[in-house]
């Protein structure tokens, strides 16, 4: 058939690396390409993709002057890998799929022909929802569906066909089938039975689509014959969201070769190795420029435009490179942070001058970090660390914290203690050594943890803490200082340097801020995209550097005047 064919060529391509593709893309065709040619339970249908293509070769693109339309050979593996998979008993094999491309590249039109598609050949009565933050976004799929029928001859009432065009609402008549949209803030899903729902931009929800579908196994009314969930974005700025959650997973599981049968994720985008102003990169994230729909010319002017300012390159990266930058949400430009990487001894630095330390605690299966700060002569401040973890659920804890601790272990920056909770004997040595190397000033902690029982014993051993709540008052001047600091090394000399420690650096990737009414910054562990623990002990730090300028050293501390 040749929209397999079509299909096997372009797979081939990629997986052959004669058509450029980022790792994510490589391993899904890799995978079709077995199952195409019957490496596994799962087979492809080739009648089914023909009679898809077909279908879409009757429509028009009005936008485009009323050109036919097209199914490109990686919008046939799309639709295919949708609608064409089976399994042994001739069943649909896909239950949910995920498609993560660089915008501008048809990603809804491609789901409204797939959607039109299911209304217009329905042999009995089927339900299709497009789903969006707001039922006015939703609508996108639906107009786009109706302005695909109504230039269709012969499938509309109009032209004595069976589609029946709505206001938010296509129905066939025949079989009363319908499309209609439904927002995704809806409390509950119960009583739709859905044959296809298409989540639109779901990069950007706040609620869990997922759950609220009810399109997981737990719900046979809802998963049952056929019943599928299409998850179409550009990746969002909060990578906190329920979506983000479970499409990391899927990641992960497709990367080790573990993803199940019943789900398909197509990743385009840029790998984290590329610049994403090398334009020779771009048709990873734009797979319509190696067919001459998007122009690079075009895409060069919009990469001009947002390559200036932080703000701009991340949303260039996210949206049109297809590929999530920390850096577009975080509080400071990484950029600065790493020109702030300086080779140093912390105990050269060190001599004669107080030491400060701040620790974010916890005893359960967490991120425990400190970080110890120092403030020369020039108020430059110079930071290090050491983080702890547990064992305890970590490589699910890797993903969803978005942070490699296996890595970090093996290179001796992180420790990753036995069992299901961190041994804070391990943290309380590492304070203690120091103590004996350093002058160890302070240790700032917050009062409230859970670990106040530790924390009163450390104190009665003769370690000198002090508490910093963990609240907006206490926790965004350091945060603000910190920040400056940063943004000094895009100026001048930074007046904070650093060993490069990762740990740290992933934090500082991961934080979300928040500001209140008066325009005070605060980080928000909620709001993340990961753990930002080192980020929280590093702010408590450059606090208690802050009070040494406060608390200047008496001559009688220096044994050198006595």
């Amino acid at each position: 058939m040749e929209a397999l064919d079509s299909v096997v060529q372009y797979c081939r391509r990629v997986v052959n690396g004669d058509e450029l593709a980022g790792q994510c893309i490589k391993l899904a065709a890799a995978r079709s390409l077995a199952e195409i040619e019957g490496r596994g339970p799962v087979t492809w249908d080739a009648e089914e993709l023909e009679r898809v293509a077909a279908f879409v070769g009757t429509l028009t693109l009005h936008k485009f002057g009323g050109v036919p339309a097209v199914l490109h050979p990686w919008q046939l593996h799309l639709v295919g890998a949708l609608l064409a998979r089976k399994t042994a008993d001739k069943e649909l094999a896909t239950h949910f799929l995920c498609l993560e491309i660089g915008k501008g590249n048809a990603k809804s039109s491609t789901a409204a022909m797939v959607a039109l598609y299911l209304l217009a050949t329905a042999e009995h009565s089927v339900e299709l929802y497009s789903l969006a933050t707001k039922r006015e976004q939703a609508k996108r799929i639906i107009d786009t569906a109706a302005s695909f029928a109504l230039n269709c001859p012969g499938l509309t009432e109009e032209e004595d066909g069976d589609v029946q065009v709505r206001h938010n609402l296509l129905r066939q008549k025949r079989t009363r089938s319908t499309l209609e949209t439904i927002a995704s803030s809806v409390r509950t899903a119960d009583g739709l039975e859905g044959r296809l729902y298409i989540a639109d931009e779901c990069g950007r929800y706040t609620d869990d689509v997922l759950g609220k579908m009810a399109i997981a196994k737990g719900k046979p009314t809802a998963v049952g014959h056929g019943s599928q969930l299409l998850m179409v974005t550009t990746p969002g700025q909060d990578r906190s969201n329920p979506y983000y959650r479970k499409r990391d997973t899927w990641e992960q599981e497709l990367k080790m070769g573990k993803l199940r049968q019943e789900t398909v994720v197509l990743l385009y985008g840029i790998d984290d190795e590329d610049d994403p102003f090398d334009e020779s990169v771009w048709p990873k994230g734009n797979p319509m420029i190696p067919v001459g729909v998007m122009k690079t010319e075009a895409l060069r002017v919009v990469a001009d435009d947002h390559r200036e300012t932080l703000e701009g390159r991340s949303e260039f990266t996210r949206e049109i490179c297809c590929r999530y930058d920390d850096r577009d949400a975080a509080f400071v430009d990484l950029a600065f942070w790493d020109r702030c990487e300086t080779a140093f001894d912390p105990l050269e630095v060190s001599k004669g001058r107080r030491v400060v330390a701040g620790a974010d605690l916890s005893k359960s299966h967490d991120l425990t970090a400190v970080v110890m700060a120092v403030m020369d002569d020039d108020q430059n401040i110079y930071v290090w660390g050491h983080a702890w973890t547990c064992e305890y659920d970590l490589d699910v804890r890797q993903r969803t914290g978005n942070m490699p601790f296996r890595e970090w272990h093996e290179k001796g920056i992180l420790t990753i203690c036995e069992g299901d909770t961190i041994d804070l004997g391990a943290v309380e040595r590492y304070l203690r050594e120091w103590a004996g190397l350093v002058d160890l000033w302070k240790i700032k902690v917050d009062p409230v943890s859970g670990v106040a029982d530790q924390l009163e014993l450390w104190k009665k051993n003769g370690l000198p803490l002090e508490g910093h709540p963990q609240t907006r008052a206490f926790m965004s001047p350091p945060l603000q200082k910190l920040n400056t600091m940063i943004r000094s090394a895009g100026t001048k000399h930074p007046q904070i340097k650093h060993d490069g420690w990762p740990v740290l650096r992933k934090c500082i990737q991961n934080v979300r801020v928040v500001y209140d009414s008066f325009g005070n910054p605060s980080s928000e562990k909620d709001k993340t995209a990961g753990r930002i623990d080192a980020l929280i002990a590093c702010q408590m730090a450059i606090s208690g550097a802050m009070d040494i300028l406060r608390e200047p050293r008496s001559a009688y501390e220096d044994s050198a005047m006595i």
